[in-house]
């Protein structure tokens, strides 16, 4: 996955599958692309390349409406990144 802003990367060549029951944290200095990251995988912004799934479908397919309240109420078991097209 990729994310640029005004052409530019600000995000780039992510690869990640998250493993059922693990807990993940995304740790780095201001300015690193944490929050791009997590709105990349929520579908708020869009993807330069690469693809998001979420509960083993495409980000965009999920309605952004039913995030808060699908990821409240269940544990998230299948995340996976890819940098590829």
């Amino acid at each position: 996955m990729t994310v640029a802003y005004q052409r530019r990367p600000v995000v780039w060549d992510i690869d990640y599958k998250a493993q059922p029951g693990r807990l993940v944290a995304v740790v780095g200095p201001n300015g690193a692309g944490k929050s791009t990251l997590i709105k990349a995988i929520m579908g708020l912004i869009p993807l330069s390349s690469g693809w998001v799934q979420v509960f083993g479908r495409p980000v965009h397919l999920q309605l952004q409406a039913t995030w808060g309240t699908a990821l409240a109420q269940a544990e998230v078991t299948t995340l996976a990144i890819s940098a590829a097209a």
